[in-house]
């Protein structure tokens, strides 16, 4: 703790030292010290709880248009992240579920011979572990798919999730060097501020379009359902419709269409990325940051919209 001088009212010397038993303080000087702490909390939360008034204030002090540069490196460095996660994935991680079914016929056979060696009072016979076997078979079949689901489901999320961590820190650098105190607002806020902040800046609109499906895809993985899923069964239903999805109705005895039989099921693990569709979400990305315009200018204006 620092040691300070003070000088006081010699009246609220004794009223602090009159007080101090009473509310339970073991003396005049800690009731002080709690003071200041409780006002100063106070102020601290009042201020917190006002940054977008800050923020207006601060941003009409600035010129009429803040520049976002993306520099060479800084692309280099989103891209070299990119490359390296992309990669990896697809030569090390998705090869695991290249052959599923030679898998599961595998695991058939070594439960057919493990059954068959067991003591047996004849009560079983052998075409019955068969059938038995063959039951594992698509047990694990079906396991190892939903696995696969899963995986390639986490995999396009931390796509995502690599480019939003990647660009907002971009957006944060750039605004904050212009004297913009706007990070809260950034590090909290999803792609819809994202890419108005983007387009605002002057970067294609349509370059966006296939980033935001991703953000529906990222998540749907991540909470289930919700406003997203309904995003994404408009923007593209086959993603949600997996091998185990259900389209025949039994009572109407027919197919029903992609997007009704999909609102029946609302299961979020019919959401299915095959590993096509994530390199072409890959390569989205990559388009997108090599076409992100080197200066980007956007009005103090549309930036106050932005983050209201």
């Amino acid at each position: 703790m620092a040691s300070i001088t003070l000088r006081m009212p010699e009246d609220v010397v004794e009223d602090l030292k009159r007080i101090a038993p009473l509310v339970g303080s073991t003396g005049y000087q800690p009731l002080i010290r709690h003071y200041i702490g409780q006002g100063l909390r106070r102020d601290l939360e009042r201020l917190e709880n006002a940054p977008f008034q800050q923020l207006v204030e601060g941003l009409e002090s600035q010129p009429l248009e803040i520049e976002l540069l993306l520099c060479r490196s800084w692309r280099s460095y989103a891209l070299g992240l990119h490359r390296a996660y992309t990669q990896e994935m697809v030569e090390r991680v998705f090869p695991t579920f290249d052959n599923i079914e030679s898998e599961a016929e595998e695991f058939s056979n070594e439960e057919y011979f493990r059954l068959g060696s067991l003591p047996s009072d004849d009560s079983v016979g052998m075409d019955e572990i068969a059938e038995i076997a063959s039951v594992r078979k698509y047990e694990r079949y079906d396991d190892l798919m939903f696995v696969k689901g899963q995986v390639m489901a986490i995999a396009t999320t931390g796509l995502y999730h690599l480019w939003e961590k990647t660009i907002k820190r971009f957006l944060i650098q750039e605004l904050r060097e212009h004297g913009a105190k706007i990070e809260s607002k950034i590090k909290s806020g999803g792609m819809g501020l994202i890419s108005n902040l983007l387009e605002k800046s002057g970067c294609d609109a349509g370059l966006l379009d296939e980033i935001k499906t991703l953000s529906f895809v990222a998540n749907i993985a991540k909470h289930g359902d919700g406003s997203s899923f309904d995003k994404l069964v408009e923007a593209e239903p086959d993603l949600l419709l997996g091998p185990y999805s259900k389209r025949y109705d039994q009572t109407a005895k027919k197919m029903l269409p992609k997007n009704l039989s999909i609102h029946r099921a609302r299961d979020p693990n019919n959401l299915w990325i095959e590993p096509e569709r994530f390199k072409t979400f890959s390569e989205s990305i990559t388009r997108l940051w090599n076409k992100i315009p080197e200066r980007m200018l956007i009005s103090n204006e549309n930036l106050i919209e932005i983050l209201k």
